[in-house]
């Protein structure tokens, strides 16, 4: 992960006082200016930005202009849950084919789908899917 934002730089910041899906719309708006979306759904009003600086910048002011009560810039090394992590996904994924991992004797809950996993080949599954995927905290 972290030489895949050394490759293609990224960040992340933290809006606070908007709903994910004005968030959601900023960063829809500003998608010709790079990618940038939504990494993580931490409450009602607090959700996470993802991707590349300028974009995320773009979305940041706009947040700031809609009414955003504080943005905060994330001291992070890439643009995590978003496209921009597809090559180190894939990674994990050649490493999870030959792992041995057994049903949880639980189950456990994944944060790209806010739901219940069973089985061994959904953990995989949501290992994978989380790098790209936004955490669902609030689901």
């Amino acid at each position: 992960m972290w030489e895949s934002g050394v490759e293609r730089p990224g960040t992340m910041s933290a809006i606070v006082g908007l709903a994910g899906a004005e968030v959601e719309a900023l960063c829809r708006e500003t998608s010709s200016r790079g990618v940038v979306s939504v990494a993580n759904y931490n409450s009602p009003i607090q959700v996470v930005i993802s991707g590349e600086p300028d974009a995320v910048a773009v979305v940041s002011e706009k947040a700031t202009s809609r009414g955003a009560k504080r943005v905060i810039p994330l001291k992070v090394s890439g643009a995590f849950h978003t496209e921009l992590m597809g090559e180190p996904a894939e990674k994990l994924r050649k490493v999870l084919s030959k792992a041995s991992i057994e049903d949880p004797s639980i189950p456990v809950v994944a944060n790209c789908s806010g739901q219940m996993v069973r089985d061994s080949s959904s953990v995989m599954d949501a290992l994978e899917r989380q790098m790209l995927s936004p955490v669902l905290w609030v689901d």
